[in-house]
């Protein structure tokens, strides 16, 4: 695979893990750019200069309001797609921070793990049956 092939390829963010209920796409290549800013500009250059960790704590607390919003309807993604795609890009530009602040590795899936991920955000929607629903197979099988 050439690199710029390797950059532009498909990566599944799960947002679970910070009790946002979606898996978001991105690149590898906005992976990197957004690392490379964190890593290059000035601290003041982020959250109207307040800082990097004041980004994180609005984008934490916005994105879960957002996240309650696009839950209440799965119209309101169709109703607001410029607000959707802020909350896709802001869920990018929040686990990109998260991991560069903290040092760890984005929850970047692979895609059988997508499967289970899947069940676990309609648990988190609070769908009673998907504790026990097998639609979802570990192996991305669909019975």
């Amino acid at each position: 695979m050439t690199k710029s092939k390797d950059n532009n390829r498909k990566c599944p963010i799960d947002m679970t893990v910070y009790g946002i209920a979606t898996i978001v796409q991105t690149t590898r290549e906005q992976i990197l750019s957004y690392i490379n800013e964190f890593a290059t500009q000035p601290d003041a250059m982020f959250g109207s200069g307040r800082g990097k960790d004041a980004l994180l704590e609005y984008l934490g607390h916005s994105l879960l309001m957002e996240d309650d919003f696009f839950n209440e309807s799965g119209f309101h993604q169709l109703e607001y797609p410029g607000r959707w795609q802020d909350y896709l890009d802001d869920c990018v530009v929040f686990a990109c921070l998260h991991s560069y602040l903290n040092g760890i590795d984005l929850p970047i899936l692979d895609e059988w793990s997508i499967w289970e991920q899947i069940r676990v955000i309609e648990k988190l929607l609070g769908n009673p049956k998907a504790e026990n629903d097998d639609r979802y197979l570990a192996d991305g099988t669909d019975r």
